[in-house]
């Protein structure tokens, strides 16, 4: 059972876009922490091909294929069927605000094969609660692109992070205006979360400059790894505190 997670950037918000990368790791005592080196490492490479991935989408912005497709793949969260959702089991997942699973109950409806787009409520004035920003909306549609890169990414990762008995870590992006782009999804108000702000199924703005993109680091990989010795060890608390703790703006 995931017992908690650690939300780290792996491309730090003080280092120029070239720069970001892991300082290196000094002192390292044992096989263990060299393993949690490696684990950081791939989370790092991971990082920087998501980015590569939403740059390219930049670069295909204005294409007529990218606006023709944008109507029909663009849509509420909140009031929109997902098409593959599936419950989750309890050693994967548990909203309590579902129910926690109890009675038989399903703990959480999860998608894994679309992503999501998270706005302030603020940008979201337009009719059937759709944003009116047309920054916003032109990035909803050429950020689509991105996400077949995200799904793959999501299913191959499945199999690494079994090896630590955890669920690979969710792919973010954040570009401007405190947009946060998520694969895989969970159904919004149709699980309770009824405070939340609209969710949509694509992204968001125009990458000016490209963002810290976020990843999250299952503690249980670490507890595996490092034993006892995980919450203390000083290499993962330095690349803690070196990054940063959500999905933030630049």
């Amino acid at each position: 059972m995931i017992i908690g997670i650690i939300r780290v950037a792996a491309a730090l918000l003080l280092t120029p876009l070239t720069q970001r990368h892991l300082q290196p790791f000094a002192h390292a005592r044992t096989d263990a922490e060299n393993e949690v080196k490696l684990i950081l490492q791939r989370i790092e490479e991971d990082t920087l091909k998501l980015r590569d991935e939403v740059e390219n989408a930049y670069t295909q912005r204005c294409s007529i294929e990218t606006l023709s497709q944008c109507s029909r793949g663009s849509f509420n969260g909140c009031s929109s069927v997902f098409p593959n959702q599936q419950c989750m089991a309890a050693d994967e997942l548990v909203v309590e605000a579902c129910g926690g699973g109890s009675g038989g109950g399903c703990n959480a409806l999860w998608d894994k094969t679309t992503s999501i787009v998270s706005i302030p409520s603020a940008l979201a004035q337009g009719k059937d609660d759709n944003p009116t920003d047309p920054e916003l909306i032109e990035t909803a549609c050429y950020t689509l692109l991105a996400e077949d890169y995200m799904r793959t990414k999501y299913e191959n990762d499945e199999i690494f992070w079994d090896s630590y008995n955890v669920q690979p870590y969710l792919l973010h992006f954040n570009l401007t205006k405190n947009k946060c782009h998520t694969h895989p999804i969970q159904t919004a108000k149709k699980m309770g979360t009824t405070n939340s702000a609209p969710v949509f199924d694509r992204s968001v703005d125009p990458p000016l400059f490209l963002g810290v993109v976020a990843s999250d680091v299952h503690m249980d990989a670490f507890e595996q790894v490092l034993g006892e010795n995980a919450q203390s060890s000083t290499m993962l608390q330095r690349f803690i505190r070196l990054s940063t703790a959500q999905c933030p703006k630049i």
